[in-house]
């Protein structure tokens, strides 16, 4: 089965929904900033052996979160594509050209 214009469609939409899903995480985590009171800038000149109680726990849970988001996505992409054929591979007996 060969790459076709709808296999195209379908990686763009996924493209497309990852692109709006890295958004989504990226305005929580600004938020989840926002709420404590700290900037990028902040997270970058704190140590992270001196990073607040709270802020610890929710970088842990933000982690995890997206790990499983990230292994739930994984998954739905490699459902939508893969195919039955492999490529390149012809009937058997038959000459390739």
């Amino acid at each position: 089965m060969a790459f076709t214009e709808k296999d195209m469609e379908e990686q763009d939409r996924v493209i497309a929904d990852l692109r709006e899903e890295l958004s989504l995480l990226n305005a929580r985590f600004d938020g989840l900033l926002r709420d404590l009171g700290l900037s990028e800038d902040d997270l970058d000149k704190l140590p992270d052996k001196d990073l607040p109680p709270e802020l610890a726990a929710a970088l842990t849970e933000a982690e995890a979160q997206a790990v499983r988001a990230g292994r739930e996505r994984a998954g739905q992409a490699d459902r939508a594509f893969k195919s039955g054929v492999q490529a390149g591979r012809g009937r058997p007996g038959a000459v390739l050209v």
